[in-house]
Parts: structure tokens; sequence; C-alpha cells
């Protein structure tokens, strides 16, 4: 996705990428029933699609994901690979042409462990080490800087939590017997609490946590890792919330079910900035109104 909307060739958006050739992917996603056919397919399909451009400044990419997978197959796919990136034919008959190289399309092979060396030597192998605490902290700033509309008031509300995380993800995965968690846990514990603070416009309740950190890492009990205690802990809560506060400005402060009403003026309780106040409009999460009058208590649904 990154490749394809920066190498626009010459719409591209910065000077340097329209230097290069404009980009288009042919994305396979590859599995343990793939096929040598269904890979060949997708080089055809490439090949087809170059013929009617200008090679000079566009080239075909044909991208194989998760391409491990495809080891695993009975039908030996992969072997397939073997004249497709060597000289651009199928290598399936005493007729075929070798390819000009100006006429072959690219190939990325991505995957989660190393292929045999077969099929490696064939190409230029990048490798990404495991992710340090700065580099899981800039990825949880990066997520929720793509919230649209929100000017980065999720992430100020969320940057506090972001080290912590990324200190109890490197512990448990360091800790854990078999790969169980991964990164795909961690980017959506961090995509969920977004979704939260940005739902609630306001900082996250304890409950909240609990939640999308139970939803994110457990099911897992091989070990004596428990991540909910491990992050939770990591947290250090009762240092967050001041000592006075009280249950129902709790409520308030995270916009809850309950919203408060003045039956003389018809203005309701709000929270703007940790203070309550009077506002004209009640809360956008209320679900019904307590009418406080002369000590008389009454509710309506919203």
């Amino acid at each position: 996705t990154i490749i394809q909307a920066s190498m626009r060739g010459e719409h591209s958006k910065t000077d340097m990428m329209r230097k290069f050739k404009q980009v288009h992917i042919h994305s396979h996603q590859c599995s343990p029933l793939s096929t040598p056919a269904s890979i060949t397919e997708v080089f055809v399909s490439a090949k087809k699609y170059q013929t009617k451009k200008d090679t000079k400044s566009f080239v075909s990419v044909v991208v194989l994901d998760e391409v491990g997978l495809a080891e695993a197959s009975p039908y030996l796919p992969l072997k397939a690979l073997h004249p497709l990136l060597e000289d651009g034919t199928e290598g399936s008959g005493s007729d075929d042409k070798r390819v000009e190289r100006d006429q072959r399309v690219a190939f990325i092979g991505i995957s989660n462990w190393a292929l045999d060396p077969a099929k490696m030597n064939r190409g230029i192998m990048v490798t990404r080490g495991d992710p340090d605490i700065t580099d899981l902290t800039d990825s949880a700033k990066g997520i929720c800087s793509n919230i649209k509309g929100e000017d980065g008031n999720v992430l100020k509300r969320l940057e506090k939590y972001f080290s912590a995380f990324a200190i109890c993800y490197n512990f448990i995965c360091s800790k854990q017997k078999r790969e169980f968690y991964g990164l795909r846990d961690f980017y959506s514990l961090i995509k969920m609490l977004c979704w939260m603070s940005q739902k609630s416009g306001t900082d996250l309740t304890k409950a909240q946590l609990e939640h999308a950190i139970k939803r994110n890492f457990s099911g897992y009990s091989e070990s004596d890792i428990k991540p909910y205690e491990k992050f939770m802990s990591s947290l250090h809560l009762e240092n967050t919330e001041s000592a006075g506060e009280t249950k129902l400005l709790k409520l308030f402060k995270n916009q809850e079910l309950v919203s408060l009403t003045n039956k003389m003026t018809g203005e309701f309780v709000s929270m703007h900035d940790a203070k309550l106040q009077w506002c004209e409009q009640t809360s956008k999460n209320a679900q019904f109104i307590v009418h406080v009058r002369r000590g008389m208590i009454s509710l309506q649904n919203v």
C-alpha cells in the first residue's frame, strides 16, 4: 500500500518519487492450498497489464503476501517462482523464450519466516527485527495520529499509556513459551483504545482499559504470564485520579449514561476542563436525564 501510494510516477507527491516509474500492484494471498498455476497466473496477468503501458515509465509488481504459507502446500507452488524470477518464463516447456529484462515484472514476497535458499538467492532479502520500546511507542503514536477530525485530541489523552504498554508487551513476548501474542495484538489494543477515546471524547476509565486489555491479551494459559495484571499494574491508575474525586464526578468526566438537569432553567450539567458546569445541551451518550426539583427526583428517557 505504501509503495503504490508513493510511487505514482509523474503524479507522485515528492520530487524524488517522480524520478521513479509508476507502480501497479498485483497482489496474491498465499496459503497452504496454493498451487503452481495460481502463482503463475498472477505473473501472467501482471505481464499482460504491463504490455499495454510504456515500460520506461511504468512497471507491474507482483506481491505474494504471506508467501511462507505456500511452503506448506503439498503442490509445491513456490517452485514456479524459479524460472519466473530468473528469466521471466514459466519454465513449463522447451519453447519458452527468455523475456527481455525491460519486459519482466517486478516481484515482492512478504513472509513471517525465511524461505529456503533456492528462492531467497533469486532476490534481495530485506529483514525487519523485533521492534524495541521506542519503535512500539512511535507506532502507537502514529496509529492515534491517523484518526481524522480529532486534531490530536485522542493522542493527547492516550499518549501517557504508550510507554508502559510498550514495556509490558516486550516483557510478555520475551516470557511466552511459544509465539502466541504478537504485534497484531498490540496494534489492535491501541486501535481499540483510540476508538473508545474518540467515542467518549474524554479520558478512558479503568473499566474501559480493563476491557481493551482483556479483549486483546487473554487466552494464553501455558505459562505464569498474566498480561492483564502486568498491563494494569504498569499504569498506576491509583495515582492518576484525585483522592477527592467523587463517583458522580467520574461519571460526568467520562460522559456516561446519566445527565442531570436544572428544572428551573432547563440547563444540563456537563464536564469541561475537569470541572462541572451548566450547559444548554445534554451529553451525547446520555440515555436518560435525572430531574431534581424541590427535593423530588424524576427520570426522563432521552
